[in-house]
């Protein structure tokens, strides 16, 4: 079995183009029947499809108001939102807290994409 790595993201930074990535947020509402959920991160809102078989029941068990995190891919071009892989029902989770660590992060990781290893500009 083949692993991908998720990169962790808020939703309104997601492009069609990412590889995998992870998200954190409040399920808004479940739509089982379709095996869907959809997800608020407070900077943006995505509806989560999960096609593996066997993810319907276990969908059933979510409900609006549960805090989650999510892996899954960008949808394929022309849809939204995001095939999901992962499901994990999370506690004490603080949007707030989470945005201004994810902020901090993205800013570190153009910093160093910036630099030329040793933390100084190339």
């Amino acid at each position: 079995m083949e692993v991908w790595p998720a990169v962790a993201k808020v939703i309104k930074d997601i492009l069609p183009t990412d590889g995998r990535v992870k998200i954190a947020g409040t399920i808004i509402s479940v739509d089982s029947t379709k095996g869907a959920i959809k997800v608020d991160d407070g900077t943006g809102m995505t509806d989560i499809t999960f096609k593996a078989p066997g993810m319907v029941p276990k969908i059933e068990r979510y409900n609006s108001g549960d805090q989650v995190v999510v892996i899954g891919w960008p949808a394929r071009k022309g849809e939204e939102g995001l095939e999901g892989d992962i499901l994990s029902r999370v506690t004490g989770f603080e949007p707030d807290r989470y945005r201004q660590v994810m902020e901090v992060w993205e800013h570190v990781r153009s910093e160093t994409e910036e630099s030329d290893g040793f933390g100084q500009p190339d």
